[in-house]
């Protein structure tokens, strides 16, 4: 069965499209293209993180079936970003993989953790078949030492709840999370997934204003999926340009003489700086 990915309408008007059609002079549909080709390549060879240093640049451009010039594709998909910010890829990550794939790798985490837990029901069931076939006699005790319990597991941190919980902004019902954690088995690659989406999370709009008020409860976050969440950060401001007086009669251009009968313009900075001069 073919797997499948978001591909939005608004893909076509999108600042970072536009900008990698003139990067490398090509057209829009041409740049789409291009694009769908290297989200299906990481489909199905890097769905996890969407980390394709291992091909190296050189398979990136493959990956986006480019023939043109030998690097120039990777360098404008680095560089289509808006103001200096990560265009489609970050490094060699595709930016923004979980919020175009995250229901998918979420079901394949899944899958995944299921079909793990199925095979260790099956070996377990083997072993026990085993040791019943080989016990002599059933009323002997058995001298099997008990497996003691690794520091991971003492710890009670072997599932990655405590350090995510730690990480987390908002601490409130801590056992409703640790059960919805426990529901969603994430493994190691998609426990290292969901601090990475807390910590990108902790800077964006709805959780820095109001004290952090519209930041969802622990619970709400696992079991809503709320890692695929777009993360959008306010731009700095930009500061207002000082004001300047253009005026002949002004003190800075007759020689910080005030003229007679004269009134400074109070929007005026240099003028104010003269009168309290």
């Amino acid at each position: 069965m073919s797997a499948w990915i978001e591909s939005e309408d608004g893909i076509w008007e999108h600042h970072k499209t536009v900008k990698l059609c003139g990067l490398l002079g090509i057209k829009l549909v041409a740049a789409v293209g291009h694009l769908t080709s290297l989200w299906h390549f990481v489909l199905r060879n890097a769905w996890r993180d969407a980390d394709l240093s291992p091909w190296g640049d050189a398979g990136i451009e493959m990956a986006c079936r480019w023939e043109g010039e030998a690097g120039k594709m990777v360098k404008a998909l680095r560089e289509c970003g808006r103001d200096g910010g990560p265009g489609f890829l970050e490094g060699s990550t595709v930016h923004g993989w979980l919020e175009r794939a995250g229901k998918l790798v979420q079901d394949r985490f899944y899958n995944e953790k299921r079909r793990q837990d199925v095979a260790q029901k099956n070996t377990d069931a083997v072993k026990r078949r085993k040791s019943d076939a080989t016990q002599p006699n059933p009323t002997q005790p058995n001298h099997t030492k008990p497996k003691t319990s690794s520091p991971a597991t003492a710890g009670g941190n072997h599932d990655g709840f405590e350090q995510w919980w730690e990480t987390y902004p908002k601490k409130v019902a801590k056992e409703a999370a640790r059960k919805a954690w426990k529901k969603l088995g994430p493994s190691p690659q998609m426990q290292s997934m969901l601090l990475n989406a807390v910590k990108a999370q902790c800077s964006c709009d709805q959780w820095t204003k109001d004290d952090g008020r519209f930041i969802p409860n622990p619970t709400t976050w696992l079991n809503q999926g709320r890692w695929t969440d777009e993360v959008k950060v306010k731009a700095p401001e930009a500061a207002a340009p000082a004001k300047t007086c253009e005026s002949e009669k002004c003190p800075i251009f007759t020689g910080g003489v005030r003229p007679k009968g004269m009134t400074f313009p109070k929007d005026c900075d240099r003028c104010e700086a003269a009168t309290r001069a």
